[in-house]
């Protein structure tokens, strides 16, 4: 159980929720959202921003490519407040502000002349966050039949088939003959299974996994394992 002492604020931007800790820096809302790639990380601030800080990083790419080159990561995420001040300290907002029609610019230079006033807190200082990695596989049955299934553990799942503890594959010798790898985006991961493991239901379904395994494998056949 997590000491009380030891919790601090969510580094989820503008949460109120103070069950995080140094090792956990998220709630748990903001950590489903984090997995499944609702939230990224300022590279400036290092707070975790989400949908809206998103779409205008996607939708100003003038203004964060040029906040990001001042920075020397002009493919990382800025978020709004971040990417203002980076360009205002660099003397290269009122460029931007140059790119703008009259009226839009208007209406941004009140709305970032504001954003310049606001003071950001300090992160909660955290370990480094990483999304993890799962991944959707098609065993080949010995007697021709495909299952397909995800999972976070890969090499342990295998195992796990291997030793018959999935009742699906047990006794029929399984073997892996296709994966994909996703990161932080489950509805994917459970999209992706469900279209396969639709395909592996059918004559027609199966002919067009075996021809998705041969294309997996034809770069594979290139590798020297001896080397």
């Amino acid at each position: 159980m997590t000491d009380v002492s030891d919790t601090q604020p969510c580094a989820a931007w503008e949460c109120a929720n103070n069950t995080a800790t140094h090792e956990k820096p998220l709630c748990y809302e903001h950590w489903l959202d984090w997995e499944s790639g609702s939230l990224e990380e300022c590279g400036r601030c290092h707070w975790l921003h989400g949908f809206e800080a998103i779409v205008f990083n996607e939708w100003s790419g003038d203004f964060v490519e040029t906040a990001g080159k001042v920075l020397g990561d002009q493919d990382g995420f800025l978020c709004f407040h971040c990417t203002i001040v980076t360009l205002d300290k660099s003397g290269k907002l009122e460029e931007a502000f140059q790119t703008m029609r009259s009226d839009t610019a208007e209406v941004a230079r009140d709305l970032y002349a504001e954003e310049l006033q606001t003071k950001v807190p300090p992160c909660p200082p955290r370990v480094e966050l990483g999304r993890q990695a799962r991944y959707v596989y098609i065993l080949k049955n010995n007697d021709a039949s495909f299952y397909v299934g995800q999972t976070i553990e890969l090499a342990l799942r295998l195992e796990e088939h291997r030793d018959g503890r999935q009742a699906q594959t047990r006794g029929k010798d399984p073997k892996l003959v296709y994966f994909e790898e996703f990161v932080g985006v489950r509805d994917e991961v459970n999209l992706r299974e469900g279209e396969l493991a639709q395909l592996s239901q059918s004559g027609v379904g199966q002919r067009q996994l075996r021809r998705l395994i041969e294309q997996f494998r034809v770069p594979l056949r290139l590798i020297d394992l001896d080397a």
